[in-house]
């Protein structure tokens, strides 16, 4: 359940300024990740850093005052629904994850982009955009084909994004745990695929003998752009499918 920020906590962080006229402040890790590779100079507040999961995470009442105070604040439907009473910028898109394909991450940009010109236009290069635009696409386009399994949707969700077909993926759905007869199910199909890829939070089942198993990292780090993000992961994959 969603704390209540006390009146008195929230007015006494507004006594000591709450944020500063020009900060951006951002929901999660993954947007500042895009963030950075936009303008790593600009003046940001993350409020989901790692220690909470961005669906359920309780804000502070710092994080309430720097939101409802700062420049701008933004956040996507259906991942910080946290904050869905507070004023901002509500980012809306098919698939909530959006780190995990271009097109999220795309648009993701383009709303910081216009609060970047707004917030923070002695500091941010308008051209930024456009780079970055080039450049995410360019990874997303690593000519990879061949069939693989997934972990969980995350790893999936990436993957067919690279380009490659995934016909089977351990964890579905977020949030609910695979029955015996889909574990079964997995295995089974794993062993004809012959490759597995999961995140490093993901735990498998034991696999048949011979399966390769690849394993990626599928959420950014806090502090790390979402080009090094990316690439990083696109090197890892395919090291892992040509040995």
């Amino acid at each position: 359940m969603r704390r209540l920020l006390p009146l008195v906590a929230l007015l006494l962080l507004a006594g000591c300024g709450g944020g500063k006229k020009d900060t951006v402040v951002l929901s999660n890790v993954p947007m500042y990740s895009v963030a950075l590779d936009l303008c790593d100079s600009c003046d940001y507040y993350v409020i989901v850093r790692g220690a909470g999961h961005m669906h359920t995470y309780e804000p502070t009442p710092k994080d309430q005052v720097m939101a409802t105070s700062s420049c701008a604040f933004l956040r996507v439907k259906r991942l910080d629904e946290w904050a869905r009473e507070w004023k901002g910028t509500v980012i809306s898109l098919p698939d909530p994850h959006f780190w995990l394909y271009r097109e999220g991450v795309e648009t993701v940009a383009d709303s910081l982009d216009a609060a970047l010109r707004r917030c923070q236009a002695g500091r941010y290069d308008t051209a930024a955009l456009g780079r970055f635009k080039g450049e995410v696409r360019s990874l997303f386009s690593p000519g990879l084909k061949g069939r693989v399994c997934a972990s969980s949707f995350a790893v999936r969700r990436l993957l067919t994004s690279l380009g490659l077909e995934v016909p089977c993926v351990l964890q579905s759905e977020e949030f609910r745990e695979p029955s015996p007869v889909e574990v079964r199910e997995f295995l089974r199909a794993a062993e004809e695929v012959g490759v597995v890829v999961k995140d490093t939070a993901n735990v498998l089942p034991k696999l048949p003998e011979g399966v390769k198993v690849i394993t990626l990292n599928v959420h950014p780090k806090y502090g790390e752009k979402y080009s090094d993000f990316l690439r990083r992961n696109v090197k890892r994959l395919v090291r892992g499918l040509k040995r």
